[in-house]
């Protein structure tokens, strides 16, 4: 015969006490009855004779919690290997949920991919339901869409975005990189180096890469405001990368000696030009890398370190004042970036 699972009712029959007893002691619920230590003790006892185990869905009407958090990602693969951009944030979501005493739970459904017109839709509840299985909610990913930002918002759920959005810091919370200083220290490295025709390669118009750029531009502005040597920077774009003509007509015309990798969608296409017209890093050309980008053929690059497991973790620490107080002001909270000189940075040498 099939074993039935222990109940608080078994529970309590064996204890010799109300069903109410075990239900306070198990659960642990404050309330103004005492229950003596004889009587805990013979009810824990009870419990540990019968195999009783606690059922999540009860102790989650108990305690009005889950104690879950969910994390969501806008991309369109889920960090599941350890060499995707987003795995560290996890890592970091995971240490510090684990400290709180709080589960992960990885919400992987295509759903919230869906065209913007489908989330505006008041109808369209599925995703939405689905996400109230966790307390709250980690998001992250390169394209944030606002109506589903905002819809969550207005459903009442509570998120912290790892990342920049369109959204202004006042309307949610948020755990962002700071790219700015960290760019400029890049754009004065290759300066210092020489380098005064430097190429700027990223494809999409998003906030980081704005921010990125704006360092890259402070370190120049500031260069040709006190220098003869007049720095310049041209802009590489997805189809410059088209073919290596393409990429070789733009280096060439605009005599450029360094590239700053902005998007890291774009870096491993960048490199594969360079290798197709022979071109050697650093000895014909430098690179610097703005973002995390796995297995590159470099041992050392030069880039810029994103902490992304202290995100993750800041994250999760905002989120948890977010459930203990829903009322408190929207915070946006900055982290630093490093930047770091490695082996694909080099003296200026002929103009490619």
């Amino acid at each position: 015969m099939q074993n039935k699972r222990a109940t608080q009712a078994d529970v309590a029959k064996r204890a010799g006490v109300s069903r109410g007893t075990v239900s306070l002691t198990l659960n642990n619920t404050p309330n103004h009855i005492q229950i003596s230590e004889d009587t805990r003790a013979r009810v824990l006892q009870a419990a540990r004779e019968l195999g009783y185990s606690s059922n999540p869905v009860a102790q989650m009407l108990v305690r009005g919690s889950n104690r879950i958090i969910g994390f969501l990602t806008f991309d369109e693969s889920f960090p599941f290997a350890s060499e995707d951009f987003y795995f560290a944030y996890l890592i970091g979501m995971q240490s510090e949920a684990s400290k709180q005493g709080y589960n992960v739970l990885l919400f992987t459904s295509g759903e919230v991919k869906l065209d913007e017109a489908t989330w505006r839709n008041e109808q369209y509840q599925p995703s939405i339901s689905t996400l109230r299985l966790a307390d709250g909610l980690i998001l992250t990913g390169n394209y944030p869409k606002s109506v589903v930002l905002r819809r969550l918002a207005k459903e009442q759920h509570k998120f912290v975005l790892l990342g920049s959005c369109d959204i202004p810091s006042s309307e949610m919370d948020s755990v962002e990189h700071n790219h700015q200083p960290a760019s400029c220290q890049a754009a004065q490295h290759l300066i210092a180096l020489g380098h005064r025709q430097i190429g700027f390669v990223v494809g999409e118009d998003l906030p980081h890469h704005r921010e990125r750029l704006a360092g890259v531009q402070q370190a120049i502005t500031t260069h040709n405001a006190t220098s003869n040597e007049q720095v310049t920077l041209v802009t590489l774009c997805q189809h410059d990368l088209l073919t290596s003509a393409h990429f070789q007509a733009k280096l060439s015309q605009n005599h450029i000696t360094a590239l700053i990798g902005a998007d890291r969608h774009l870096v491993k296409p960048t490199l594969q030009r360079l290798n197709e017209l022979a071109l050697r890093i650093p000895q014909d050309i430098s690179m610097i890398f703005l973002s995390y980008v796995p297995n590159l053929p470099f041992a050392h690059p030069t880039h810029v370190r994103l902490n992304r497991e202290e995100a993750g973790r800041l994250g999760v620490r905002r989120l948890m004042q977010r459930l203990d107080n829903p009322d408190q002001p929207f915070q946006q909270i900055r982290i630093p970036c490093e930047f770091i000189v490695g082996e694909t940075t080099g003296q200026n040498g002929k103009p490619t």
